[in-house]
């Protein structure tokens, strides 16, 4: 009895906007696994782009594959961060999450260079907004003032 009395002091002794740490490990923890996957995805197909484009019989693809990607990705953001803020940040990156997964979907079952190259450049897209999302959140998240006070409370 004694010991919740001494909780339910600890808890409201504690500022009410000082979120504890513990609160944010699963928001950082999808943050990371939604950068994870788009750095999978960059990472993958840049070393198994060659054989594809062998498969394919097709060496212009090649190179149309990381820029259709690249291009996608860079020409979206400002789109994606207008989305965040007119449609709140959680529905946007499960639609971001669900397009980059429609997407590897395509690029998987693509039967032509053109159709895989359209995939990468969906795919670099929803990746776009993926990584925007990620640095947006924690940027909200966290008050730049604190965040020193939160990594050493962290370690004690």
């Amino acid at each position: 009895m004694e010991l919740d009395q001494i909780r339910s002091r600890d808890v409201a002794a504690l500022p009410p906007h000082d979120p504890r740490i513990d609160d944010f490990r699963l928001p950082d923890a999808s943050l990371c696994l939604s950068l994870f996957i788009a750095a999978l995805d960059a990472t993958v197909v840049s070393t198994a782009i060659p054989t594809i484009s062998a498969h394919f019989h097709s060496a212009s693809g090649y190179t149309w594959n990381g820029g259709a990607y690249l291009l996608a990705n860079a020409a979206t953001g400002p789109i994606w961060a207008k989305f965040f803020d007119i449609w709140g940040r959680k529905p946007i990156v499960l639609a971001a999450t669900a397009l980059f997964f429609l997407s590897s979907i395509i690029c998987a079952t693509s039967v032509s260079m053109g159709m895989l190259i359209a995939g990468h450049a969906v795919q670099g897209a929803a990746a776009g907004g993926l990584i925007l999302l990620a640095n947006i959140c924690v940027s909200d998240l966290f008050d730049m003032r604190s965040v020193p006070m939160k990594i050493w409370k962290a370690r004690d």
